[in-house]
């Protein structure tokens, strides 16, 4: 049972990092998402609004490269996380996750 969960694990990983979603279908799907969540003026979304504005807008103002400078930086810390976990999971680092390195960081 935990090497078929070790399995899954490596293919959801593989899979996140070798077949990204289009570019723009990305970029349309997470600009639907942050302007809903501003919608309802939640503090949270308020908050997550102003960090964007101060991290990647310029002059109090945010505008569409900035919005999509935000997507890529936080899919590229996605990957990275993906990644990493593949890594810790390659035990004797000879670049390939077995089935059973991947059940030993799953143990």
């Amino acid at each position: 049972m935990r090497l078929a969960f070790a399995a899954i694990l490596v293919l959801v990983a593989w899979f996140s990092v070798l077949l990204p979603l289009s570019a723009q279908e990305a970029v349309d799907d997470l600009l639907t998402a942050y302007f809903d969540a501003l919608e309802g003026k939640s503090e949270e979304a308020l908050e997550h609004a102003s960090n964007a504005v101060l991290r990647f807008g310029q002059g109090g103002q945010i505008d569409a490269d900035g919005i999509v400078a935000m997507i890529a930086i936080r899919r590229a810390s996605v990957r990275a996380s993906a990644m990493r976990r593949l890594l810790v999971a390659d035990i004797n680092n000879d670049g390939w996750v077995t089935i059973h390195e991947a059940a030993e960081v799953v143990a």
